[in-house]
């Protein structure tokens, strides 16, 4: 019985580091992976779409030609690497913004032209250089090899071929 009372104390310790190592945890996947589950982009019919990747140091935005919508590029993720690489859209805006023929445009003439697909705000989409399914969430480019190096200049163009946002991958 004295041996119970001993035990009790330790195993409280115990599980309270046990909690406290699980939420720094999943503190700091959050803090590394911020757009776990990006929010929700609405394909019109017929679209379709591709996924992100790592972000890096963004220029300044231009105002989309939307009404009350920011495109962004928020990011390049896994350059170099066929498998996980892929660019993160975003509409950084109050309101919806159709992509429908805007075009991704990087340095040795990549260029990749968007799907019928509109952003709500704050919506993102990941646009993947390999092949794959497009769905609301995830663009694929269908690239044998990996598109993006460090230092490449991404540039995001609307319908009308005015750039709207560009990234430096660093």
């Amino acid at each position: 019985m004295d041996s119970r009372k001993n035990l009790l104390p330790f195993l409280l310790i115990n599980i309270i580091v046990t909690l406290l190592s699980v939420l720094l945890a999943l503190f700091i996947w959050n803090k590394l992976n911020p757009c776990g589950c990006a929010p929700a982009a609405v394909p019109q019919t017929g679209s379709q779409l591709v996924q992100p990747g790592p972000a890096a140091e963004a220029t300044p935005l231009l105002p989309a030609t939307n009404p009350g919508g920011l495109a962004a590029i928020d990011g390049v993720f896994g350059a170099g690497d066929l498998n996980v690489e892929y660019i993160l859209l975003r509409n950084q805006g109050s309101g919806q913004l159709n992509l429908q023929g805007w075009q991704i445009r990087g340095p040795r003439e990549q260029t990749y032209t968007l799907p019928n697909l509109t952003l709500n705000a704050n919506g993102a989409v990941r646009l993947y250089s390999k092949a794959g399914i497009s769905s609301v969430i995830e663009l694929y480019w269908g690239a044998a090899q990996a598109l993006w190096q460090g230092g490449d200049r991404i540039e995001l163009l609307d319908s009308a071929g005015t750039p709207q946002a560009s990234f430096l991958i660093p």
